[in-house]
């Protein structure tokens, strides 16, 4: 008996598919989009890319994963010191939460559909590039002002990063069993095929 995703039960051990990039229609932006890009002259069919290549920019996809979220929390656990740094209440410093907050709320659709435009592998550039320029502003900050402005740019990132990473790192695995990585990614359950 062969085992399919729907006849499978959830403990059933399904083969692994193997981890590689395909050109596959990329679900955001509907034009053909990888990560890491094709190499020159790939077409529909190709051959997938290396192994190893896919392991490197999915590991470089969870590197930055962490720092946004890490960022994104950070004031949780320091504002004690960051209010008594910057003069102002813990209160205020707890702003720094819902400014970056709205910002991706605010700022998520617009970017995810300025995204369309560019391939993948671009607008994570982008998106990594407004980051560390958004910390480094937070990080030199010597007023809230300065610090909120740093924290606003790093959540414009943000808003991009989580638009874009998600349909980049499913397009590294075949159509057919993106969706069961996805979940084991997040949720610590057997990929199935």
């Amino acid at each position: 008996m062969t085992l399919t995703p729907d006849s499978a039960a959830p403990g059933d051990n399904l083969p692994t598919p193997e981890l590689h990039t395909a050109v596959v229609a990329y679900p955001v932006a509907g034009e053909g989009a990888i990560l890491p890009e094709p190499t020159a002259g790939a077409t529909e069919g190709a051959p997938p890319v290396p192994h190893r290549r896919a392991l490197a920019a999915l590991t470089v996809l969870a590197f930055a994963a962490f720092a946004f979220v890490t960022a994104e929390v950070l004031p949780l656990g320091l504002m004690g010191p960051m209010a008594e740094g910057l003069g102002v209440a813990e209160s205020t410093v707890g702003l720094l939460i819902t400014i970056q907050a709205l910002t991706i709320v605010v700022g998520s659709v617009p970017l995810a559909a300025a995204a369309k435009r560019l391939t993948p592998r671009t607008a994570l550039l982008i998106a990594l590039g407004v980051f560390l320029a958004g910390l480094l502003i937070a990080a030199t900050a010597g007023t809230f002002a300065q610090l909120a402005l740093g924290r606003g740019i790093s959540a414009i990132a943000h808003a991009l990063f989580w638009a874009v990473v998600t349909p980049a790192a499913a397009g590294m695995f075949p159509r057919r069993c993106a969706g069961a990585w996805c979940h084991a990614c997040c949720w610590a359950a057997p990929a199935r095929e």
